[in-house]
């Protein structure tokens, strides 16, 4: 109740024509963050702050707690690790909640400590369930106790510090502690402190308390166990022997489910694309694409493409990922009008697709894949950020007024 009453109040203050001292140009990417989901708002403030763009304090401080606001409304509780065999996520944004608003806690240590610490404990405190043996991901909790370790030893006062105030607020989250996927970036925080040998031995204590009342899922064990008893603390031996055992009585799942590759059908349309870019290993030329013959051979492929329907037992994410690839085979080697005409195809699939929906996150990386493709082309020609404003849709909008206002 409370963060929807700050959320509002925000909202009004952040309104078009609000006293905030901010360059012009950036004026445009605030008003925008009110206009889309609130991963996307939070996560374009966040990258304005962090870009050093805005020094007055007092705006920092502001739209540091609207990004904090927004982010805790992110669809995404957390960011989800794969599990090994799975798609690899490396470079997908981290658009989710505990990952958003860690940000906005981390930017406002630098200018009001205490506030950055209440901010923090308004985060509620995660609590992923067990995994079963149908999950293909596990939450990744890095970041959130990574700043957790900054709270502890950067937002406490020497006398907090004397009275062992700053060692109660880190048991507090320990003894939270309720998953395996939390316990290897638990003990790094711990690890990290700047305390005395005695309260980190106290520490590991509360740390080894919550092991003792976890058990090991069979899905997340062979990712967890590893890295907890490499060089584990005498502290934590007993229960981590207790969390092995646990692991005997629980559902096993056998081996991971393989990484879902291409099918007949994507491995044409790949074969096509490249056909229609290449001879042999060179690339076509400009002034091959000019001729009718190649730009009717193009429109034809696009138009097989845009016929491509999802198959029945492929995932909403599979299809997106294999259709946007086919995409990314065109988008850097074509010219104008053709690289328009092919922007513009991706960004009316990307846009109808569930995906955008339901995984926020893993569809706008495939989306800064392409413009990245694109920046870094061989062929001049219209950018994706053109794309992106054509489309008049508004997270594509306020990702364009970012890029353009921060010259990334």
């Amino acid at each position: 109740m409370w963060r929807a009453i700050a959320g509002a109040l925000l909202g009004i203050a952040l309104a078009p024509g609000a006293d905030l001292q901010v360059p012009g140009k950036f004026r445009p990417v605030i008003d925008l963050t009110g206009n889309v989901p609130p991963e996307f708002g939070s996560g374009a403030l966040l990258d304005l702050l962090d870009s050093g763009a805005i020094s007055d304090k007092p705006t920092r401080l502001t739209l540091i707690e609207r990004a904090f606001q927004l982010g805790g409304q992110a669809r995404e509780r957390w960011h989800v690790r794969p599990l090994a065999g799975e798609y690899n996520q490396a470079g997908v944004p981290r658009l989710d909640q505990l990952s958003l608003e860690s940000r906005a806690v981390k930017l406002m240590l630098a200018l009001d400590k205490r506030r950055a610490r209440e901010l923090f404990v308004e985060i509620p405190k995660p609590a992923p369930p067990p995994l079963a043996c149908a999950d293909q991901g596990e939450a990744d909790l890095s970041d959130y106790y990574a700043v957790l370790s900054l709270i502890v030893d950067q937002t406490f006062t020497p006398d907090e510090r004397r009275n062992d105030d700053h060692i109660h607020f880190a048991a507090d989250y320990l003894g939270a502690i309720v998953s395996p996927v939390q316990l290897q970036p638990a003990l790094q925080m711990v690890q990290s402190l700047n305390v005395t040998p005695d309260q980190r031995h106290l520490l590991l204590v509360q740390l080894g308390s919550a092991m003792n009342g976890i058990s090991a899922d069979d899905r997340s064990f062979a990712t967890v166990s590893p890295g907890l008893g490499r060089g584990l603390p005498a502290e934590l031996s007993a229960a981590f022997q207790h969390y092995v055992a646990s692991h005997a009585s629980a559902e096993q799942c056998g081996a991971s489910r393989p990484a879902s590759g291409p099918s007949d059908e994507e491995k044409r349309y790949d074969r096509e694309a490249l056909q229609v870019v290449y001879h042999g290993d060179l690339r076509v030329t400009r002034d091959e694409q000019a001729t009718p013959e190649w730009r009717d051979r193009l429109e034809d492929f696009l138009a097989k493409v845009l016929d491509w329907q999802q198959g029945p037992d492929e995932s909403d994410a599979s299809f997106y990922r294999h259709k946007m690839s086919v995409y990314l085979n065109l988008v850097d080697v074509t010219f104008p009008p053709l690289r328009a005409r092919v922007i513009d195809d991706m960004l009316r699939f990307a846009l109808g697709s569930p995906v955008e929906r339901d995984s926020p996150a893993e569809w706008f990386q495939e989306l800064n894949s392409a413009n990245d493709r694109v920046r870094h082309g061989l062929m001049p020609g219209p950018d994706m950020m053109d794309g992106f404003v054509r489309t008049g849709d508004p997270v594509l909008l306020l990702e364009a007024a970012l890029e353009r206002a921060l010259a990334r």
